[in-house]
């Protein structure tokens, strides 16, 4: 990853919360026989998500939930998340915080790319290059990629 230390763990304290979409976050990287996705289509993707009107949900929706109806930033995460994997990009989920100081935990994705890693956040970014700009004050504590589960320090 491009985070500091990742330490692989069993358990985070957003299991519980996240068990709605547990069957997504484990989502498996498909292999694909069609060629990866560009930026391009990544940012149509992204593009969409930021477009859909914010509302904070206790609970974690769906991917599907969220294309139809208002999302919030885990919605809209875990949505570009899967997006990603399901066309075989190696993708991981990421909670934490976008600034020290910012009094929420927030989600994102980091997407490993052409030897390139990028933070993306479908919440405040229209763009594969303009998230990962956006993204470089954020700091991770979790990181969920398939069935592995990592802790950031």
């Amino acid at each position: 990853t491009t985070f500091g230390s990742a330490q692989s763990v069993n358990n985070t304290p957003y299991d519980r919360q996240m068990s709605s979409v547990s069957s997504y976050i484990h989502t498996p990287v498909t292999i694909s026989s069609s060629s990866a996705l560009s930026e391009e289509e990544v940012t149509r993707y992204m593009s969409s998500l930021r477009s859909l009107p914010y509302a904070f949900t206790p609970y974690w929706k769906s991917p599907e939930e969220t294309l139809h109806s208002a999302s919030d930033r885990k919605a809209k995460s875990v949505a570009l998340y899967t997006y990603l994997r399901r066309h075989g990009e190696h993708a991981s989920l990421v909670i934490g915080k976008r600034a020290l100081n910012h009094p929420k935990t927030h989600a994102w994705v980091l997407w490993e790319h052409d030897g390139k890693s990028f933070n993306l956040d479908p919440t405040f970014s229209y763009s594969v290059r303009s998230s990962d700009s956006t993204c470089s004050s954020y700091i991770p504590f979790y990181l969920f990629s398939g069935s592995k589960k990592f802790k950031i320090s």
